[in-house]
């Protein structure tokens, strides 16, 4: 009788066990509320990173005269699949003040999937004012207005049409 509860309890288990290998865990897709809550790659500050909390990360005396940096994420923002993984990523716009007068936009990818990957951050420019931001097939464009030589400061004029495509997780350049 031993032996045979030993042999029902060994085959429950090996039956579970086998079970388990069979089951795919499929990763969790990044949602709009992720978006905000996440560690971004920027050029601005020293570690390379930018842990946004409900959108924003402030670093005290972070800038180099001693003022606070700020990053916050701009509502210019896509959940796609840019490189054609089969994973929502997040493409975003960040917009990040060093402390002084200006206020630079990034664009910033973090790759979805098993394992999420953020990629280095692409400086757009000093007050440079995006006006879109899509994905079409694994491209990122981006519509901004950035300063013309005439321009004042307060008021870019050119328009370009910005895009960029991953290649080895790195954002490369198609066109400026």
């Amino acid at each position: 009788m031993q032996s045979l509860t030993q042999w029902v309890v060994y085959l429950a288990v090996s039956l579970i066990l086998s079970g388990c290998q069979l089951l795919q865990i499929k990763p969790v897709e990044f949602t709009e509320t992720d978006v905000v809550d996440v560690d971004y790659r920027t050029t601005f500050t020293k570690s390379g990173w930018a842990p946004l909390s409900n959108g924003l990360y402030r670093h005290k005396k972070g800038a180099e005269n001693g003022e606070d940096l700020v990053v916050r994420i701009s509502s210019q923002r896509v959940l796609a699949d840019v490189n054609n993984d089969g994973h929502l990523d997040i493409v975003a716009i960040l917009i990040t003040d060093p402390g002084g007068i200006g206020y630079y936009r990034e664009l910033s990818v973090v790759l979805g999937g098993e394992e999420r990957k953020a990629l280095s951050a692409v400086n757009l420019g000093d007050r440079t004012k995006v006006q879109s931001v899509t994905v079409e097939n694994q491209q990122i464009l981006v519509s901004v207005l950035q300063h013309d030589e005439e321009d004042r400061i307060c008021c870019p004029s050119q328009s370009k049409q910005l895009i960029y495509t991953i290649v080895n997780d790195e954002l490369q350049a198609v066109t400026e």
